[in-house]
């Protein structure tokens, strides 16, 4: 029974271990998906914007 307890706190320390390495490493990567998706989206907002502007300015 000692045994089973011991095996289980092991167990429960590695898996915390390795969910914080994952969640440090998750979250750059997670910061730069986001900002590629934010400056795509403002990307197709400002580029018509810019192509109405200039074909006004050729009138």
């Amino acid at each position: 029974d000692k045994s089973m307890q011991d095996i289980s706190e092991y167990y429960d320390y590695q898996v915390s271990g390795t969910l914080k390495t994952l969640t440090a490493l998750l979250e750059p990567v997670m910061l730069v998906v986001i900002g590629i998706v934010v400056g795509g989206m403002m990307l197709s907002i400002i580029a018509p914007i810019y192509g109405l502007v200039g074909q006004i300015g050729k009138r």
